[in-house]
């Protein structure tokens, strides 16, 4: 009597069909013995569920996040297809994770190098405290002046223009540092899935 099987299921596989089943479809006079294939779910970052985050594999940057966010806020962003997990580092001594934060992904099966890493831009967090406040204002009211040069010169800080390039016109000017410093006052918002600023 023929019975219908179920496709078994593996965690962080994806069942592919059955091996060693006769071609012909006709069971034979002897015992015979078929096994699941499975393929591994390849390990890679991801949007955690109902989340803002925005995961650009061009540019290995991420956007979309909360500003101030900790190790245990990234778990509301950020999550893990396959049998994987990441890792956070923070820019310098900083306890949260901001712009430049460094989202490393490792395949459990192989930990001896990261399968993918990316780069965390908060829109108007540019000194990667993960916090928009003066200092950020005053780090591009400083560029605006000419007196730093992270925006310019043979080698931009592609993540520092990003978060301060508020109005998205490819350069940093007074009117980015203006929306930065009214948004550490309370007068406006930015938007971190746009880039924008929100009245």
């Amino acid at each position: 009597k023929r019975q219908a099987v179920t496709n078994p299921d593996k965690k962080f596989n994806t069942f592919k069909g059955w091996e060693g089943i006769p071609e012909n479809g006709l069971m034979p006079a002897y015992d015979l013995t078929i096994r699941p294939i499975f393929d591994p779910v390849p390990v890679r970052l991801v949007a955690a569920e109902g989340s803002t985050t925005i995961i650009d594999r061009n540019t290995m940057i991420i956007t979309g996040l909360t500003t101030k966010m900790t190790e245990t806020m990234a778990k509301k962003y950020l999550a893990v297809e396959g049998d994987g997990y990441y890792t956070l580092t923070a820019v310098g001594n900083y306890s949260c994770f901001g712009t430049g934060a460094k989202v490393e992904v490792w395949d459990n099966a192989d930990t001896s190098a990261p399968v993918e890493v990316f780069y965390i831009v908060i829109y108007g967090d540019v000194n990667g405290d993960s916090a928009v406040n003066s200092l950020d204002g005053s780090i591009v009211k400083s560029e605006v002046l000419y007196d730093t040069d992270w925006s310019r010169g043979d080698s931009p800080d592609a993540l520092k223009i990003m978060a301060a390039d508020l109005v998205k016109d490819g350069k940093i000017k007074s009117n980015d540092s203006d929306a930065i410093y009214n948004t550490a006052l309370g007068v406006t918002s930015i938007d971190q899935e746009a880039g924008t600023v929100v009245r």
